[in-house]
């Protein structure tokens, strides 16, 4: 599974942060199923970055 980044709007919001208000958060779900939530886009392309560089070193090593 690649990387992915999705941007949450209204009642895709989780609870979590529908409840202090937010308007947008940022979906990030890396190669082995972990989710990571941030509401900064610059944060949420970095990570993707990031995460998109190790798993390409992974898969060069194999």
């Amino acid at each position: 599974m690649a990387v992915t980044l999705k941007k949450l709007t209204q009642d895709e919001l989780p609870d979590e942060f529908r409840a202090r208000q937010l308007d947008v958060v940022f979906m990030i779900t890396a190669e082995d199923g972990q989710v990571v939530y941030l509401e900064s886009e610059e944060e949420a392309a970095a990570l993707v970055t990031k995460l998109h560089r190790e798993d390409q070193d992974r898969h060069s090593e194999a």
